[in-house]
């Protein structure tokens, strides 16, 4: 808890904002990030470098042993995996990105959050590991590889668009901001860091000029960007 300074005789205490140790790079962590920022919850970010090895280090360790980004602490709390943190702070906010009281929404949201998880997001993560990442970490790929990869994603992006929007043309599912809204937006994102374009998905390019409309979404693309940019020089 802090304390208001100037407040003596009397002192007020807030809780501490939940940490989240994430970096903007990382898929999983924009996800937890996005879902704050939607909910407007107040978060202390603390940037974990994983190039530096700080994911390794014996204080990370001991808030998520399998060293992975991100996690987040909320008092005596402790919550890793993005899906898990997504839903903590949902749930513990009450925010409406899951339709808990209805379930039929729920189970529109949930089966097209899973979807994308399980199909488009996997095809993305393979594709940017090898034509960004792996470079990095003294892997390599051919280039036929790399094409093969890009042509994965470019057949589910076409799938989804095939099979949702059906409610509305700035949502995934439904017709107001959910949580495969989020997780799809947050996809796309790490396709700029591969600097692959969506003119051939007219559907899924509208859906993301629309999101980039609301201020959270257009903060977290723009700090994607910046850090394209930087690992350029």
């Amino acid at each position: 808890y802090n304390c208001y300074p100037n407040t003596t005789p009397f002192c007020i205490t807030l809780p501490m904002a939940p940490a989240l140790y994430y970096h903007i790079f990382s898929r999983p962590s924009r996800f937890a990030l996005i879902v704050a920022k939607a909910g407007n919850i107040e978060l202390d970010l603390k940037v974990v470098d994983l190039f530096k090895g700080e994911n390794k280090t014996p204080e990370y360790l001991k808030i998520n042993p399998f060293h992975q980004i991100p996690a987040l602490t909320d008092g005596e709390t402790v919550v890793y995996e993005s899906a898990a943190i997504a839903r903590y702070l949902i749930v513990k906010n009450k925010l409406s990105l899951l339709p808990f009281d209805d379930a039929q929404k729920f189970a529109e949201v949930d089966k097209v959050y899973e979807n994308i998880r399980e199909k488009l997001t996997v095809a993305v993560d393979k594709y940017v590991y090898k034509a960004v990442f792996a470079p990095l970490f003294g892997s390599s790929a051919s280039e036929q590889e790399i094409a093969e990869l890009r042509n994965v994603v470019e057949e589910k992006l076409k799938q989804t668009e095939e099979q949702f929007f059906r409610d509305s043309a700035e949502h995934v599912v439904l017709d107001e901001l959910n949580l495969a809204d989020i997780f799809f937006f947050n996809t796309l994102l790490q396709l700029k860091l591969a600097s692959f374009t969506l003119e051939k998905f007219p559907k899924v390019e509208k859906f993301v000029n629309s999101i980039l409309k609301l201020d959270f979404a257009k903060q977290v693309s723009d700090g994607v960007d910046k850090f394209v940019e930087s690992s350029k020089q």
